[in-house]
C-alpha cells in the first residue's frame, strides 16, 4: 500500500488506516442489521419492529464504546454507523423503483382535518383525494374541478343558510364525516386497529389521498410539496411517519423525526391487492382551523399592546416597540395591490 495521500487530500496520511477500519466497520454493522430485516413483502408492522431491533442493538453497541472510551481513553477500534442512515438504505435497497405515498390521518384526529384545508376548492377538486360518496353526485359530465367547484358553491349557500351539509353534498365537513367511520382504505395493518402508545382511543390510519407512480428516488419533500398545495392544505401542516405497531409495543425511534429524504428510505408496505409498494405519511392538523388562527393572533398581538402601553404611561422614560415577523399572506398581498389600483 502506497504511504502517499490521496491526490488533494494531503491530510488523510495519517488516517488512512483509521478510514479504512471505519469502513470495514460500517460494512460490518450494515451486514449485521440486514441480516435481520424481514424481507420487502413482510408487513409494515415487522418492519417496525426490524428498526426497533436495529435501534436497541445501536443503543447497546453505544453504550458498550462510552465504556471503551471511559476505560482506554481512545477512539474505538472504528466508527459505527449512523442508525437511520442505515436503516433508511436498506429499506431504499429493497424498495421498488415505483411507489405511491399515501398520505393518511389518525382516525382519532379526523375531526381537525379540516384545520389543515385552507382552499376548500382545490380540496374538493383535487384528483389525489381519495373519493368519498358526494363526489358519485358529479361523476358523469360534471366530473374534475368543474363538479367539485359547483358542489362547492351549493355547500356554501346551504352553510350561510345555517344548514349542516349533506353528506351528498361536497365539502370538507362530509369528507371528515365521511372519513370518521370509513375503512383505512389500504391494507396496511392486515385489519388491526391501531392503539397510541400514549394514551387511549383508535389511532388506525386512514386514506386522505394517494400521489401514484413516484420514484423510490425522489424527493419526499418536493413530492408532499406538490400533494400540500393540490389538496389546498395550509403550509404549515406537518407530515410524520407511521411509526409504531398496531399495539404500540414497538417504535421506530430513528423514523420519529419525520420523513426521510428519499421516498424509498422510508418505511413501506406492499399492497397484498395491487402489489404495489406504498409510503404512508400521517398528516398533523393544526389544532386551529387558518382563519381561527389568525384571528387568535391578532388577538393576542392587541392586549401585548395594550399592555405595553399601559407599561409606557407608568414609565415615561422607556419605550416599547412591537415589530410583527409574521410573513404577509399572498392574499393580503393582493388586497393591498387592488386598493393601490
Amino acid at each position: 500500500i502506497s504511504k502517499r495521500p490521496p491526490d488533494g487530500q494531503p491530510y488523510l496520511i495519517s488516517t488512512r488506516k483509521e478510514l479504512e477500519a471505519d469502513a470495514k466497520g460500517v460494512a460490518e454493522w450494515r451486514e449485521r442489521w440486514e441480516a435481520w430485516f424481514p424481507g420487502a413483502l413482510s408487513s409494515y408492522d415487522a418492519k417496525i419492529e426490524w428498526a426497533d431491533k436495529v435501534g436497541e442493538d445501536a443503543e447497546d453497541a453505544e453504550d458498550e464504546e462510552d465504556e471503551e472510551k471511559e476505560e482506554e481513553d481512545e477512539r474505538p477500534d472504528h466508527w459505527r454507523p449512523d442508525e437511520a442512515e442505515t436503516l433508511g438504505s436498506i429499506l431504499l435497497s429493497a424498495c421498488g423503483e415505483e411507489v405511491d405515498v399515501c398520505v393518511m390521518v389518525s382516525r382519532s384526529r379526523v375531526a381537525s382535518l379540516g384545520n389543515a384545508v385552507e382552499d376548500e376548492g382545490k380540496f374538493l377538486g383535487c384528483a389525489e383525494r381519495r373519493r368519498a360518496p358526494f363526489d358519485a353526485e358529479f361523476a358523469g359530465e360534471e366530473a374534475g374541478r368543474l363538479g367539485a367547484a359547483w358542489a362547492f358553491v351549493k355547500a356554501g349557500v346551504r352553510r350561510l343558510l345555517g344548514k349542516r351539509a349533506r353528506e351528498s353534498e361536497a365539502s370538507v365537513e362530509a369528507f371528515c364525516a365521511y372519513l370518521a367511520r370509513a375503512s383505512p382504505g389500504v391494507d396496511m395493518r392486515g385489519g388491526k386497529t391501531v392503539t397510541p402508545m400514549f394514551g387511549s382511543g383508535d389511532a388506525t390510519e386512514i386514506v386522505v389521498a394517494r400521489l401514484s407512480s413516484c420514484g423510490k428516488n425522489d424527493k419526499i419533500e418536493a413530492r408532499l410539496d406538490e400533494l400540500t398545495e393540490a389538496l389546498g392544505f395550509s403550509h404549515d401542516v406537518r407530515y410524520v411517519v407511521p411509526a409504531q405497531t398496531a399495539d404500540g409495543e414497538k417504535a421506530a425511534v430513528a423514523f420519529s423525526v419525520g420523513p426521510r429524504e428519499r421516498v424509498g428510505e422510508n418505511l413501506f408496505f406492499v399492497e397484498p391487492a395491487t402489489g404495489r409498494t406504498v409510503v404512508p405519511v400521517c398528516v398533523e392538523p393544526p389544532a386551529l382551523p387558518p382563519h381561527k388562527k389568525r384571528k387568535l393572533d391578532d388577538q393576542v398581538l392587541d392586549d401585548l399592546v395594550k399592555q405595553l402601553e399601559a407599561t409606557e404611561k407608568r414609565h415615561p422614560d422607556h419605550t416599547f416597540v412591537v415589530v410583527d415577523t409574521t410573513p404577509e399572506d399572498d392574499d393580503d398581498e393582493e388586497d393591498e395591490e387592488d386598493e393601490d389600483e
